[in-house]
């Protein structure tokens, strides 16, 4: 049996509810500069921020998988993209995943850009976020130092116009599948300082369901 997951961790796995212009037109884009594992989000005044992966341009052999993060963003009405600017402080510091290992992005307080992914090996959150001045990102950190063990997959990420940061994620012994359970560790002043890490539930771990945020 799956256990059900409180509100507030449902909340955190969303990401936050932007107002968006409706459109009948359904639009297909190029992801810049040949970059692959796009992802989007919309803010209140329908401009476009995205990130993608880009492979180095300089990987070793056996290292393919190996490149850097970049963000650009659109204006409504536009039809070109802003200058890429880099996510990962640290070059080539980003390693390619399928599905489950891909960037993701927020928008926070006053519109700021905020980013997690991961390494498996060794396992790895990290997370930067855009500068007050928006023309480029602070220096990447890693947010778990414990609670790390059976990492597989990438951590989700939500923000609001409070300040608030949450990032959570799925770990525990492979052997006890069971036991696994949602870590979380947030900030509350717009990702300069994170709690430690935390088991979002306490009680009867395991597997869990995720519920529509629409019907809460």
């Amino acid at each position: 049996m799956f256990d059900r997951v409180s509100i507030l961790t449902v909340l955190i796995l969303t990401t936050s509810s932007l107002s968006v212009r409706a459109t009948e037109k359904v639009e297909f884009l190029r992801t810049p500069s040949g970059g692959i594992q796009p992802q989007a989000v919309v803010d209140s005044q329908g401009m476009l921020h995205l990130i993608y992966f880009r492979g180095s341009d300089h990987a070793e052999a056996g290292h393919e998988g190996v490149g850097n993060l970049f963000y650009v963003k659109r204006e409504l009405g536009k039809t070109e993209w802003s200058k890429p600017i880099q996510v990962n402080s640290k070059q080539d510091s980003v390693w390619r995943y399928d599905v489950i290992g891909r960037a993701q992005i927020t928008l926070g307080k006053n519109g700021r850009v905020h980013v997690v992914w991961f390494n498996m090996d060794p396992p790895k959150y990290w997370y930067t976020r855009m500068k007050e001045d928006h023309t480029a990102f602070e220096k990447q950190r890693n947010l778990v130092t414990k609670f790390n063990q059976g990492v597989e997959a990438g951590a989700s990420v939500a923000a609001d116009e409070k300040g608030h940061v949450f990032v959570v994620w799925h770990a525990g012994d492979f052997s006890n599948e069971d036991k696994r359970a949602i870590y979380m560790t947030r900030s509350e002043d717009g990702g300069g300082h994170f709690t430690p890490e935390e088991r979002v539930i306490q009680t009867r771990p395991g597997f869990v369901r995720v519920v529509d945020s629409r019907r809460l």
